[in-house]
């Protein structure tokens, strides 16, 4: 679980790289033939590690921990 947090900051920019450069290209239809094909080739493999992610664990660790209350001493 030590790893875990690189493997979200690498789907994360991998996810956010395919949205922002390279889905203007495919949409464009200039993606085959650009240097930016290569990189999406690899970077579509990034589907991996999404499925392998235990996502509870990441949600009850990471976005949603209750906070603990303490109690008030009088």
């Amino acid at each position: 679980m030590k790893m875990l947090p690189i493997v979200l900051l690498e789907i994360f920019y991998k996810v956010l790289w395919l949205i922002l450069v390279a889905y203007p290209l495919w949409s464009k239809g200039t993606l085959a033939g650009s240097p930016a094909e290569d990189i999406t080739s690899a970077f579509l493999w990034v589907i991996l590690p999404i499925v392998a992610v235990p996502w509870g664990y990441v949600f009850a660790n990471y976005f949603y921990k209750p906070k603990k209350v303490e109690p008030v001493l009088l």
